[in-house]
């Protein structure tokens, strides 16, 4: 009695896969970033709503800022609450 075991691989088109798994890493944390970010706006921005009598409902939508964004290179983004018109208006 003979066993015959053969066993073929495909490294290099795993590898080509991995390679290209690996350039679109930074490029879809950017895009998780960006989205929790924009969640993030959104939730505070409605709890600002519940939370506060507010008479210019633009005021607050245009208060809680996300900058920076994220970038491919930075992966952080930045989510704070400024007065529409900047600093100057923040007495």
């Amino acid at each position: 009695m003979s066993l015959k075991v053969s066993v073929e691989s495909n490294l290099y088109q795993l590898e080509a896969l991995m390679d290209g798994t690996a350039r679109q890493l930074p490029f879809a944390l950017k895009n998780a970033i960006n989205d929790t970010a924009k969640d993030f706006q959104r939730v505070e921005t409605s709890q600002i709503m519940k939370v506060f009598t507010i008479r210019r409902r633009t005021f607050a939508k245009r208060a809680v800022k996300i900058k920076p964004f994220a970038t491919k290179q930075k992966l952080e983004a930045k989510v704070s609450i400024d007065p529409p018109g900047g600093q100057a208006r923040a007495d």
